[in-house]
């Protein structure tokens, strides 16, 4: 019944309610309040059904007015019908033209109105939400209701045009009020514009002031207008079937009220309708589709010539996007199906009619790409030279759509067209074009011809600002052949920002590599002049901040770090290389400041901006300096001439030494200990401002002199208890705020920040997607800022922990006890895994896991496992939160809605090793963060010697907060809209991808090059990136995921012997897996989704997943 409500299919539902009271044939309607079910379930939509019916002139409605006229006279019922159709009352009274009841009943409305707002809970937000809705329908019964009580607004029709033109200012919104909304909004509207008819015909006729066959249809025009409103907004929200059915009802009005503006926007409803239902489609066209699309064109070229579109020059070229845009919908249509004998006679002849072409694929293919880009071109020719908002507006659209036209089928021969339209509709401001940017750098890459048109739009009228988004990927390019063409677009930034290039700049200069040819030394020119703009005078204290930061590194941790890489090198020999690494780790961690430099605010700065060491460091170089002179020489002599296995046997000893000083090497918590140099800042003392990080988005010109300035620095630390200890600091800005940070030592955390990129890009895809935007979907994002590649800072996040935390904090004493204890999952896991009788290799260890166990066995072996666990630690965590089942429930929902978009934004960019620790929850909120993305693009299945082959975390805990639906409803229902939105999106997606996966410099692409490198040795690896995004294509197309994993198994694990293992189980069973009953490719989201849930709960993959993942929490 609600979907026959949304649909506004008011005789269906009138049939349905009715049909459901009826008692041996006879339909009776006071049967209703027999029983208190059927008042709940069915008088709502009865009453509705009705009324909606009698209110658009059905003269059978009769049956209602007499069943309301009966219940009145029942104290019981009547109280009922008053406390919850108030405002259905009021409006059956309009109609019935007693205005004294309607006024009554709309008073009561309000008063309901305010009562249900008042005892609805803030966190409901949905029935909060619903209960605002009913505002405005309910307002304008109630303005008209004032407007006939004065009978002066009925002597002319100047006032009730007054009244109509307030409610044309204001409607409903197009995508967040649903279509029953917008259907009270507009029905309601016809309703009084009806009676205010009536009633003035009335008055003047009897006044003599109108003859009596007056044109009665003077509203006729704006009921119109209304209705192509209504269309409008369902096709917004995708209810296609609707939007057909109005535009159907309104084709002949419009034709009979003559207005030409009507015809045309009907028209191009009409075309837009046809296009997005065809678009939205997963697979094969069907020949009704197809041909329904081919239809458009018939409507557009009757209006082709019409005057509206001569007089309204933006009306004119939406025409002929529109235009294009059809032939770009019938080109997708025909290259989804297998030949033209499947199309039929009728949409053949439809081809043939609008191409002039042969009945031959490519060739009808080839012409309709062809006046798809004629109608675009011959629209730019035409574009006003205006400022108005309008023609800005138009120009992005324009532009655009012939830079997307253009890179979409014309690669070969019209890029130059691209880039130029692409940076035309930057210049006009349009933010789809800004998040396109990447492809540029794709283009200029592979068609270096389109350099020079690149060059010229950028330095003639782009403002520098527009590129700052973007600034990362364009430093990655500075040594590389493209770097003539971003040298002059970075060279302005460093000009007119230097803040915002400073930190990208140092982190990419660390990489650069330069050889001996021409374009080398002018690449290596271009960066020196860079380095000269961003000198201490441009951006003062960066290059003291960041080695300060450093100073909050893990000394034991930074040498383990070093010891790895060392380790690499030794294998090699080269003495000058081990010399200098050497040099590196002694001048971070051992060389002791000299005297003099302990005291004062310019002695804590060494030469090139760097602090003195901190007495957390000093404390280590004290200890360990002589340890390594001892073992390592001095400036390393002894070093060059150790061989791996010697200087294995050096780390082990200086391991037990490390734990042996583990008391004297535990990080303080006072910002002193580390840096005295931030401990004792001053701006005033300095003399010079140091800008807070991060304040530079590149989606609007940055206003320096407003930005926040670095007053001061808490004395507190914050040590979290992870691997590399990171530390929490918080900086106070000159705006009498506190800016909270993570301090992360020893790591890149490039690759995070192009991640949360990517994350920052996918919202704004689900943010123009109407269902996810109704439904709130996004993805929680937080800065992230590389300083170098050894220090960075990331955005700290309020209220949350970690998700193991989460869970664990649920637990009683006893069951944390039994958690951890020999009976536990861990300790059950280790012992169910294989023993081998020399080196703990895990790859091997769980290679005869695959091998050995069946899959009954691993079932088996895992429910125990999961049985040690109790089953609702999350729903008890969220109760612990709540503090009323109203917050409990918004807690739930956030929860799993936020996992649910996780789940699919990770799987779609391949990252892995999602274990406990990696998920934040917000305590407030009750929101999902994924961090740390150490792996992606497919390498935690690829290359980790225990193969992850669950796409995402949907474990039992996550399942089962969903109960009783499981994964069915909330979490299935969001996974499949997400999924959705981000295919309908999917070029937009793969070409940042692609100027991400090849950024040599990120580790997880240097990891996985190095082992492909074992793998292939004798092969060219620039596939290699390529693949990933492939890889990525193929998810957005909908390929089934375990074909995905096996494919990516197939290239890590080449040469592993339990390959074949591998690929079987993550294919499953085609008796028990739905992912293995699913063709390979084209499957639909809800196929897809399904696929994803059945191999992420998959017990036989869970059951041989490594134990730190902990499956079964």
């Amino acid at each position: 019944m609600e979907c026959l409500n949304r649909l506004t299919e008011w005789t269906k539902l009138e049939m349905v309610t009715t049909d459901a009271l009826s008692q041996e044939g006879e339909i009776s309607l006071a049967s209703v309040w027999d029983d208190t079910y059927y008042m709940e379930t069915y008088l709502p939509y009865l009453i509705r059904s009705k009324l909606k019916l009698l209110l658009h002139g059905d003269e059978k409605q009769q049956s209602l007015l007499s069943f309301i006229d009966d219940s009145m006279k029942n104290p019981q019922h009547r109280a009922h019908l008053e406390s919850r159709y108030c405002e259905d009352l009021a409006l059956m009274y309009v109609w019935q033209k007693n205005f004294d009841l309607a006024r009554h009943y709309a008073r009561l409305a309000v008063q309901s109105f305010f009562q249900d707002w008042s005892s609805t809970d803030s966190l409901m937000t949905a029935s909060r939400t619903h209960c605002l809705q009913r505002l405005q329908p309910l307002l304008e019964l109630q303005e008209f209701l004032d407007f006939v009580a004065d009978k002066n607004n009925f002597t002319s029709f100047e006032p009730s045009h007054q009244l109509i033109a307030r409610w044309e200012q204001r409607y409903p919104h197009v995508q967040l009020d649903l279509v029953d909304i917008w259907d009270d909004v507009v029905t309601n509207r016809f309703v009084v514009m009806n009676v205010y008819m009536d009633k003035i015909r009335d008055q003047m006729l009897s006044s003599n002031l109108m003859e009596e066959d007056h044109d009665s249809s003077i509203f006729e025009d704006i009921k119109l207008r209304q209705q192509l409103k209504l269309a409008h907004s369902c096709q917004e929200q995708n209810n296609f079937n609707l939007t057909l059915r109005i535009l159907k009802e309104t084709y002949s009005k419009c034709k009979r009220e003559k207005s030409e503006l009507l015809v045309v926007e009907w028209s191009h409803l009409y075309a837009t309708t046809h296009q997005k239902k065809a678009l939205s489609c997963s697979g094969i066209w069907s020949k009704d589709m197809l041909y329904n699309v081919l239809s458009t064109l018939d409507p557009l070229s009757k209006v082709a010539e019409s005057k509206m579109l001569r007089e309204k020059p933006a009306l004119g070229m939406r025409h002929m996007i529109l235009e294009s845009r059809t032939f770009d919908a019938v080109v997708t249509g025909l290259m989804s199906v297998g030949n033209l004998e499947e199309l039929g006679d009728k949409t053949c002849e439809k081809l043939q009619q609008y191409t002039k072409s042969p009945l031959n694929k490519g060739d009808l293919i080839k012409e309709l790409i062809h006046h798809g880009y004629e109608s675009l071109r011959k629209v730019i020719s035409e574009v006003p030279e205006d400022s108005s908002r309008d023609a800005v507006c138009l120009q992005q659209d324009v532009q655009l759509a012939l830079a997307k036209y253009c890179d979409k089928y014309l690669r070969l021969a019209e890029e130059t067209t691209a880039v130029k339209c692409l940076l035309d509709a930057m210049r006009a401001g349009s933010a789809e074009a800004l998040e396109r940017f990447p492809r540029l750098l794709h283009i200029i890459e592979h068609y270096p011809d389109t350099t020079d048109m690149f060059l010229k739009k950028v330095s003639e009228t782009i403002p520098s600002w527009m590129f700052i988004l973007w600034i990362s990927q364009m430093m990655a390019l500075l040594d590389k052949h493209q770097a003539h063409a971003v040298r002059p677009i970075i060279l302005r930034i460093a000009t007119e920002y230097p803040q915002a290039i400073v930190y990208p700049f140092h982190i990419s200069q660390e990489s650069f590599t330069f050889g001996s040819t021409a374009e080398d030394r002018r690449n290596k020119q271009g960066i020196e002049e860079l380095d000269a703009l961003l000198s201490e005078e441009r951006v003062p204290l960066v290059r003291t901040f960041i080695s300060a930061l450093e100073q909050f590194s893990q000394p034991v941790q930074m040498f383990q770090d070093w010891s790895r890489d060392i380790t690499k090198i030794l294998e090699k020999r080269p003495a000058a290389e081990i010399k200098k690494k050497y040099k590196e780790i002694y001048d971070m961690l051992l060389e002791m400041p000299h005297k003099g430099e302990q005291s004062g605010t310019q002695a804590q700065q060494t030469s090139f901006g760097a602090v003195s060491m901190g007495e957390f460091h000093r404390r280590f170089a004290e200890v360990f300096k002589n340890e390594f002179d001892n073992h390592f020489g001095v400036d390393g002599s002894k070093l060059v001439t150790m061989t791996a296995k010697e200087f294995s046997g050096i780390l082990r000893n200086l391991q037990a030494q490390f734990e042996k000083h583990k008391a004297d090497l535990t990080p303080p918590t006072n910002i002193g200990k580390y840096c005295s140099w931030m401990a004792n800042f001053n701006p005033n003392h300095e003399s010079r401002e140091l800008e807070i990080p991060g304040q530079y988005d590149g989606l609007r010109k940055p206003m320096p002199e407003y930005h926040v300035k670095v007053a001061g620095f808490d004395e507190r630390v914050l040590v979290m208890s992870s691997l590399r200890r990171p530390k929490r600091i918080t900086i106070r800005g000159n705006d009498e705020k506190d800016y909270h940070y993570l301090v992360k030592g020893g790591e890149d955390l490039r690759q995070d920040q192009r991640i949360e990129q990517l994350f920052v890009l996918m919202n704004k895809v689900l943010e123009k997607d109407p269902v996810c935007k109704a439904r709130r979907l996004v993805l929680k994002t937080y800065q992230v800022i590389p300083m170098n590649t050894r220090v960075g800072l990331i955005e700290w996040m309020s209220n949350t922990i970690p998700l193991k935390e989460f869970l664990l904090n649920a637990m009683t004493e006893k069951e944390r006890t039994a958690y951890f204890g020999e009976n536990g999952p861990s300790q059950l896991h280790y012992k169910w895994l294989p023993k081998l009788p020399k080196k703990t290799d895990w790859g091997l260890i769980y290679g005869q896991v695959y091998q050995n166990y069946s899959k009954t066995e691993t079932m088996k072996e895992f429910r125990i496992k999961e049985s040690k666990v109790p089953w609702d630690l999350s729903r008890r965590a969220l109760q612990h939160l709540s503090t009323s089942p109203e917050a409990f429930h918004f807690l739930r929902c956030e929860m799993l809605t936020s996992h649910a978009v996780l789940c699919i934004c990770h799987y779609l960019l391949g990252i892995g090793d999602r274990h406990l620790s990696n998920f934040m929850v917000n305590g407030r909120t009750g929101h999902m963060v994924g961090i740390d993305f150490g792996h992606a693009f497919g390498s935690a299945t690829q290359f980790i010697p225990v193969p992850e082959l669950m796409v995402f975390r949907l474990t039992r805990q996550i399942v089962n907060l969903g109960l009783p639906f499981k994964v069915k409803g909330l979490l299935e229902n969001t996974m499949i809209h997400v999924l959705h939105a981000l295919r309908q999106n999917h070029d937009l997606l793969l070409s940042t991808m692609d100027v991400f996966v090849k950024e040599v410099s990120l580790d997880w692409l240097v990891c996985a090059l190095l082992r492909m490198l074992k793998l292939y040795a004798d092969e060219d690896m620039r596939w290699y990136p390529k693949q990933k995004i492939e890889t990525a294509a193929r998810k957005l197309k909908g390929d089934n995921p375990s074909y995905i994993t096996r494919d990516e198994l197939r290239i890590g694990h080449l040469r592993n012997q339990a390959l074949k293992d591998f690929e079987k189980v993550a294919l499953g069973d085609v008796q028990d897996n739905i992912r293995a009953r699913l063709k390979e490719k084209g499957l639909t989201e809800e196929q897809q989704v399904a696929a994803l849930i059945d191999q992420a709960t998959d017990p036989n993959i869970l059951g041989r997943a490594w134990g730190g993942w902990e499956p079964w929490l």
